[in-house]
């Protein structure tokens, strides 16, 4: 047992929200590498913001003083600190504070953000009566079946009919304009591609959709730089801002999002309203599959923001009327945002009705 005096441990420091490395006599705070030493995972965050009680006062130190951190591969730490994800509220050492703050900025501040080109509004492929391979619904601006090297398409392929020697025959369908604009460029680029401006749903028509006006994200990054914002403040409105970014959603504003644009004006100090209605078109599961003259999907990934269970709806009465087989594999968003806009149990009553109908569930896991 090690006291925390001698290990160089100072007093908590609440308004920093983690734990303060001072020298025992109150000399210039430091990374203090050492404090942190191994443990098993036991939660998402365990590096150093897993429970209070685990991590009160370095209380990993006092357990196994004798483990030296400064061993440890660099490479590994900061997989391992990357997984204190958004927990920055809870005690970091801050040798485990600036990687964590780093691997932010890496991630969003140092990326560049441009305006998106207008969407071209290029007629759907063609397909010729052949099964597309992958039908995603909600591209938003991350990994999507136009990117070869994401892990999860690989996965979800290995269901399919793909000859990897062989492009990907797949459809992709978002309602925001700045998200599919860059893809339709890259579906040029790609044979078998297709990407439509819409958004899917029970019925036919037009719809509305709420997002973030164009230029937002790029809008507040000059403004809080001319305005001499600290990195943190600027990196966590951007990091708030690209999420904002996927959280579009038809018919209604998502749950979340008056939460996040208050956040962003309380870091930036700008009042705009950050939200904005359109019009898009409609379309049903079968509509989007005639378009394209294409039989069947054999993979179909929903992330609509709320919008999924209807979606999935929309699927079933097209196969249930035999209009088109069955998707071999589904995967659909179950963070509850369904339930919100429907009723409490709308996306459990989908998975078991999914699996009425003969599916397997294989993972249970929130995002799509």
């Amino acid at each position: 047992q090690v006291a925390p005096e001698q290990r160089g441990l100072g007093p908590w420091r609440p308004e920093r929200g983690r734990l303060s490395t001072l020298k025992p006599h109150g000399c210039t705070p430091r990374p203090r590498r050492e404090l942190m030493v191994w443990q098993q995972a036991q939660s998402p965050g365990w590096w150093c913001a897993g429970s209070k009680s685990r991590y009160e006062r370095c209380e990993d130190v006092r357990r196994w003083p004798d483990r030296d951190v400064r061993r440890w591969p660099d490479r590994g730490l900061r997989s391992v600190c990357v997984e204190c994800g958004d927990a920055a509220r809870q005690r970091y050492c801050d040798w485990c504070w600036n990687k964590w703050l780093q691997h932010r900025v890496d991630t969003f501040l140092n990326q560049p953000v441009r305006l998106p080109p207008p969407c071209l509004g290029k007629a759907p492929l063609d397909f010729g009566g052949k099964a597309v391979q992958v039908l995603q619904i909600g591209l938003g601006t991350f990994a999507t079946f136009l990117h070869r090297d994401t892990p999860w398409l690989e996965v979800l392929l290995g269901a399919t009919s793909w000859d990897p020697h062989e492009a990907i025959r797949g459809i992709g369908v978002d309602p925001v304009e700045e998200s599919v604009a860059p893809l339709e460029r890259m579906a040029e680029r790609v044979r078998g591609a297709s990407v439509i401006l819409a958004a899917i749903g029970e019925e036919c028509g037009e719809r509305s959709v709420f997002c973030l006006p164009r230029g937002s994200r790029l809008k507040v990054r000059s403004a809080m730089e001319w305005n001499g914002a600290g990195v943190y403040a600027r990196t966590e409105a951007d990091a708030t801002l690209a999420y904002l970014e996927n959280m579009s959603s038809i018919g209604e504003p998502h749950p979340d999002f008056e939460f996040n644009v208050d956040k962003v004006r309380r870091l930036s100090g700008i009042n705009d309203s950050f939200i904005e209605q359109r019009r898009v078109p409609c379309y049903t599961f079968e509509k989007v599959l005639q378009m394209h003259n294409a039989s069947a999907c054999e993979i179909l990934i929903t992330d609509a923001e709320g919008a999924d269970v209807a979606i999935l709806r929309s699927m079933i009465d097209a196969c249930e009327r035999r209009a088109f087989e069955w998707p071999r594999v589904i995967r659909f968003e179950t963070h509850g945002h369904a339930d919100v806009r429907e009723e409490a149990s709308a996306e459990e009553e989908m998975v078991r009705k999914l699996q009425g109908l003969g599916y397997l569930l294989l993972e249970a896991g929130g995002d799509a």
